[in-house]
């Protein structure tokens, strides 16, 4: 329940649990290459699911998986290498980016 109440139209958006992968490009430039989304309608999402973004073959869509596996010994440090990974991906436009 919200206060003031929401309305019909407005409710949906506001309470919808979905999110969408894909470019948004620049909102006050819209083009048809910013409808390019896929939307992911829970925020937990099962292996079959995973396996789909993982294999999804359409322009302006290639996704990478990153290992999420560390030394914990090395502390934040460990980290360092995951941040590099997630850097190239964005330097190749690669998306999504799964991590497993």
């Amino acid at each position: 329940m919200t206060n003031p109440p929401l309305d019909a139209i407005r409710e949906e958006l506001v309470t919808t649990m979905a999110s969408t992968v894909g470019p948004e490009g620049n909102l006050l430039d819209p083009r048809p290459e910013s409808c390019r989304q896929i939307e992911i309608r829970y925020p937990v999402i099962d292996n079959d699911q995973v396996a789909k973004l993982r294999h999804v073959y359409e322009p302006g869509f290639r996704s990478i998986t990153l290992p999420m596996l560390f030394d914990p010994r090395h502390g934040g440090r460990a980290l360092d290498g995951h941040r590099g990974a997630e850097k190239t991906r964005q330097r190749r436009g690669s998306m999504p980016a799964t991590q497993s």
